[in-house]
């Protein structure tokens, strides 16, 4: 009986090992969720008062947690495959609402990305071919193209730099710059630069 009684108790203190390790890896993945919906909650007021230099800095400590969030759940999350699967689904949906987000401040604010790198979904109004590059534009927004490479007047994908937001008008170099398919996601590239 005391051999039984030995062996239920070593079961007992290996379990709750394990349960300990589990509980230490999902509450630091809780942790940095909440971490990234109290800066997310910081960014409404923010909106709301049109304040957004303080919306983009939300964003980027956002993602700065997210990222953390990331080596976490890969690095250790999968010994707890429940939680791994929901803090990976978490940490997509906080990509989503960044690259929202970011999208609303550029809007909002395009002098806050000059010399950033950008990343939109565009459809070109007017195509313009002058000395050896192509102009995309389409309301305050113009985009050159380091190429004479015919460029459809379809929905595209533009990868660029922000050099320029004076006079209203919001100019991007592009470097990359690809045709949407229309039925899915997926793209074929077109002019633009490597």
């Amino acid at each position: 009986m005391r051999r039984i009684i030995s062996i239920i108790k070593r079961i007992l203190n290996h379990g709750f090992v394990i349960l300990g390790v589990l509980g230490l890896i999902t509450f630091s993945q809780f942790i940095l969720e909440e971490s990234i919906q109290v800066a997310m909650f910081g960014t409404w007021p923010a909106q709301d008062a049109k304040d957004w230099a303080t919306v983009l800095e939300g964003a980027e400590i956002m993602e700065g947690i997210n990222g953390t969030l990331k080596i976490v759940t890969y690095a250790v999350g999968w010994i707890q495959p429940l939680a791994f699967v929901s803090y990976r689904e978490y940490s997509k949906a906080t990509e989503f609402y960044i690259k929202s987000l970011k999208q609303r401040v550029f809007g909002q604010a395009p002098a806050l990305f000059l010399g950033r790198e950008v990343q939109m979904r565009f459809i070109p109004a007017r195509i313009v071919v002058e000395d050896g590059r192509t102009i995309l534009r389409n309301g305050q927004i113009q985009i050159i193209v380091d190429s004479t490479e015919p460029i459809p007047q379809e929905r595209l994908e533009i990868t660029g730099q922000v050099v320029s937001t004076s006079d209203g008008i919001i100019l991007i170099k592009s470097s990359s710059v690809s045709v949407l398919n229309q039925n899915s996601n997926h793209h074929s590239k077109k002019g633009g630069t490597p």
